[in-house]
């Protein structure tokens, strides 16, 4: 019964504790913030940062966000780790279960890999979805090492970094300087290239961010970012007009003749079209701008138009019914659960959706959206503000009393609406990252320089025996804030299957199979719950089954079979539903002949792909190739059969049109591979740097052993 009870709490929509967070949260803005699309209050209390972790820093910035104290302090696993275990504590209580949490200070990559990965184990276990913020020049071996636990058995299951890149950072490797942004590009396309092979090679899930801090000097080159970095693989583009919140000495005046709508106006230009930042808001306009969207090809769309009132019922609809559900982080299979009782609970959300779908089909037009990859991009500002205001306005808070300075009562009401805040869990405090920057980091890190002194050892100069890797290069504290990280899990569905890695002895193939036939057998009996139980427990045991193959020994085998019993599952539950209600017979044979097309195309690209040595985006046992209608779809679109059989037949004709339209996508995805000239050999395929040479200023790479690894692996690095 106890298990009984924590399944159906787990599955309840809305988590009493966060909704009564969210109402909190509500309570505590100025009504300058209270607006139709402000989303704290009422789908999430804010982001989160730590601070005070890890401050040091190996780059050098301008302007740079650091108190000059900063690069005095050693980094140190145990601190770093009793640190965010108590901030996270804090943030935990105060901001309820559920949250975004920046693993945030110097240059996170510094630590050790086991001393990273554990932090973000402590703030997982506090309800946080963490991002690490980084300035993107690591190596894929410490990625490895990060995600890697004993054994080689991945320990984390997804990731989020961040990665700072403009031509303000100084000591980049092979670009120490760069004359300008377009000269960053192959960096933030190896850098975004390193998790796409993670998720290839050992099925680690990723959302990446990118942020940019913005001056008169490179204010004219954000557009061609915005352009030029569209289809790397990044989620996110976060742009923050430079402020003054750090080290004097890298500084300049003219830094401030950045306005925030100056440099929203170059994040429009690069988009080609007009960012509505009032459609969904996070604090203060005058903070933050956010606009939620998608490429298609070369244009972008919004996922919500803010001029149209039926675009603006559905976000209040959002609001209204899934304001408290918490979305990422939380397993497909659960998630859509919670989607399905909601929609179950009211039917409305159904016809909302319903119609959202065919404005957004009509905006974008059937023949783009078959042609053109879909990609998910959002565009967010962030608006740091000046310690010469935030320290006053602070001052004034601290008191409970209210400026009569225009100047700083604004800065007063952005303070109160803040978005980002940090936890202070030696007086119980919480307070806003521009207060921390402004006002507490200069005395917290010279406390630090004490409490954690730089060891006092002979300098070496580099090429010498034992002098330091520059394996990793850090990045500026607060580079950029690129917030409200959101990921997705969508895996391929039925006539799209999602190809597992080989199987091995005590793998959970069979017993996944055995529910899914169950829940085939429920279904014609009409036993409708049975058969929802039994197909999440399919969906659960085949989710698990290629984590539990790979940890072994995969075999082809293995992964022939797990194709097999997924088709006959996904047919066998529509099979079973055209038994139990007569009435729908004829749209499932229409989505079976759908799943049938999609599934040949899927099937014949694959092997195909295989044959010319093209790759496909995944690396298990058969080539994967996406489209429309994918896992979670297929999910959520049983689920909802079985929840709702009276209204059979428009799910399945509705999910036959997805279906089909994900096989003609795949038909014409197939011709276009088809068509291009085969890659080159691997022998003839060109490195991306040059090989370097042996000469007398220049010696080919030495295997030197990295002391950011504690000996524990050795990596190549050029001797200089």
């Amino acid at each position: 019964m106890t298990r009984i009870r924590e399944v159906v709490r787990a599955a309840r929509p809305a988590d009493p504790e966060f909704a009564a967070a969210l109402a909190r949260r509500w309570a505590e803005l100025p009504e300058t913030a209270r607006t139709p699309g402000q989303l704290l209050g009422r789908h999430a209390v804010g982001c989160e940062g730590t601070h005070g972790v890890f401050p040091q820093c190996d780059l050098a910035c301008t302007p740079c966000y650091h108190s000059r104290d900063a690069n005095q302090v050693r980094v140190d696993g145990p601190h770093t780790l009793a640190q965010v275990r108590a901030q996270m504590g804090l943030l935990r209580d105060q901001r309820g279960p559920r949250a975004h949490a920046q693993l945030i200070g110097g240059e996170v990559t510094l630590l050790d890999p086991d001393d990273h990965a554990a932090a973000l184990a402590i703030m997982r276990a506090h309800g946080r979805e963490p991002m690490s913020f980084t300035h993107g020049d690591i190596d894929y071996d410490y990625l490895e090492m990060l995600v890697l636990g004993p054994g080689g058995r991945p320990r984390l299951r997804r990731v989020s970094f961040a990665a700072h890149f403009d031509s303000l950072m100084f000591g980049r490797r092979g670009l120490p300087r760069p004359p300008d942004e377009a000269s960053l590009n192959p960096y933030r396309q190896a850098f975004a290239a390193m998790f796409a092979r993670l998720r290839r090679e050992h099925g680690v899930r990723y959302f990446l961010a990118h942020s940019m801090t913005v001056t008169p000097a490179n204010l004219g080159q954000v557009a061609g970012v915005v352009r030029d970095c569209r289809v790397m693989g990044y989620g996110m583009f976060s742009f923050q007009p430079a402020a003054f919140v750090g080290d004097q000495r890298r500084w300049h005046e003219d830094y401030r003749d950045v306005t925030g709508d100056q440099v929203w106006t170059q994040i429009e230009r690069g988009a080609g079209t007009t960012l509505d930042y009032r459609v969904f808001e996070h604090g203060d306009v005058r903070c933050n701008r956010a606009a939620y969207g998608f490429w298609a090809g070369d244009r972008w769309y919004p996922f919500l138009d803010g001029s149209d009132p039926g675009d603006l019922a559905v976000r209040d609809a959002f609001f209204r019914y899934f304001g408290p559900v918490n979305f990422t982080g939380t397993p497909a299979g659960l998630l859509a659960v919670r989607i399905a009782l909601i929609a179950a609970r009211h039917p409305r959300v159904i016809t909302l959706a319903a119609a959202w779908a065919a404005r957004a089909l009509r905006r974008v037009g059937l023949r783009r959206l078959l042609a053109r990859r879909v990609r998910p991009v959002s565009y967010v500002m962030h608006q740091f503000m000046d310690a010469v205001d935030v320290t006053p306005a602070w001052e004034l808070m601290q008191r409970g009393q209210a400026s009569t300075d225009p100047r700083i009562r604004a800065t007063q009401e952005r303070l109160a609406a803040c978005h980002y805040a940090m936890a202070h869990p030696e007086d119980g405090t919480l307070v806003p990252a521009c207060v921390q920057h402004c006002v507490l980091d200069p005395q917290e890190n010279r406390d630090l320089r004490v409490l954690l002194p730089l060891p006092q050892v002979p300098r070496r100069r580099a090429g010498q025996p034992g002098a330091p890797v520059r394996g990793r290069r850090a990045g500026a504290l607060g580079a950029g804030n690129a917030g409200f990280a959101a990921e997705s899990d969508a895996g391929p569905g039925p006539g799209h299957g999602r190809p597992a890695a080989g199987r091995r002895r005590g793998s959970t193939g069979g017993a996944g199979w055995a529910a899914g036939a169950g829940a085939c057998a429920a279904t014609a009996l009409r036993a409708w719950p049975a058969a929802l139980g039994l197909w999440l427990a399919n969906r659960l045991l085949d989710g698990l089954d290629g984590p539990v193959a790979r940890a072994g020994t995969p075999t082809d085998a293995g992964g022939f079979l797990d194709i097999v019993a997924d088709f006959s599952v996904y047919a066998g539950i529509i099979l079973g539903l055209a038994i139990a209600v007569p009435g729908a017979r004829l749209a499932c044979v229409a989505l079976l002949t759908a799943y049938y097309i999609s599934g040949t195309a899927f099937l014949a690209l694959s092997s195909l792909a295989e044959r010319r040595r093209q790759r496909l985006g995944d690396e298990r046992s058969l080539r994967f190739v996406g489209g429309l209608a994918e896992g979670t779809e297929t999910i959520a679109v049983y689920i909802l059969l079985f929840l709702l059989p009276q209204h059979a037949t428009a799910i399945v004709w509705a999910f036959t049109a997805a279906v089909a339209v994900t096989a003609v996508q795949r038909v014409h995805n197939g011709l276009r591979l088809l068509r291009a000239p085969r890659p080159a050999e691997p022998g003839g395929i060109p490195r991306r740097w040059p090989t370097p040479k042996a000469s007398a200023t220049a010696p080919l790479p030495l295997r030197v052993r990295n002391p950011r690894h504690n000996g524990a692996r050795e990596l190549p690095c050029p001797a200089r």
